[in-house]
């Protein structure tokens, strides 16, 4: 009990570091946003925006970690970020990502875009992040569950081969499922 208890802290744990990471993407696909106006303005005047170039960059760079975003770089030096190739960023507009609630999935968190499709990832920390709190752990929680089935079992077996005090047998010792 003690350790599937643990196990579902852990997937509780791991359900608010997904909303936590895709607040971190929304954050990052703005500021990319805003940068790309303030790149193209620059670069509109002849200038190299140096600096911000390095701060989209490692946004870039981010983004790319949390969810394996791809970004090109436009002849305006403005930056297309995509996921899975959905837009993420375009010029100085975003669309962001929401977490709803997923009554198929003990009402943990899914991740869609605003307009409502399904987000879907094949890499980065959001994906890692998923994978265990909805195949690993369960899968975990899954063979505690067998482990305690099996233990109820063969230990029923043996205490119903004995005798109780006022002589009945076939007693099993644990109930449950």
């Amino acid at each position: 009990n003690t350790r599937a208890n643990s196990m579902n802290q852990l997937r509780n744990d791991q359900d608010l570091m997904v909303s936590s990471r895709v607040n971190e993407i929304n954050s990052a696909a703005s500021r990319i946003a805003e940068l790309n106006k303030e790149i193209a303005r620059v670069f509109a005047t002849g200038e190299q925006p140096n600096d911000m170039l390095d701060e989209r960059d490692i946004l870039l760079d981010r983004l790319s970690e949390l969810a394996g975003a791809t970004s090109h770089v436009q002849q305006n030096g403005q930056v297309i970020v995509s996921i899975s190739g959905h837009m993420l960023v375009t010029g100085n507009e975003t669309i962001s990502l929401r977490t709803v609630p997923d009554a198929t999935n003990d009402n943990l968190l899914s991740i869609e875009w605003a307009s409502g499709q399904p987000f879907e990832s094949n890499h980065g920390e959001l994906k890692g992040l998923l994978t265990a709190r909805d195949e690993i752990i369960p899968a975990q929680l899954n063979g505690l569950n067998q482990l305690a089935v099996e233990l109820r079992d063969e230990i029923n077996a043996i205490h119903q081969t004995g005798y109780g005090l006022d002589g009945s047998t076939g007693i099993g010792f644990f109930s449950g499922d």
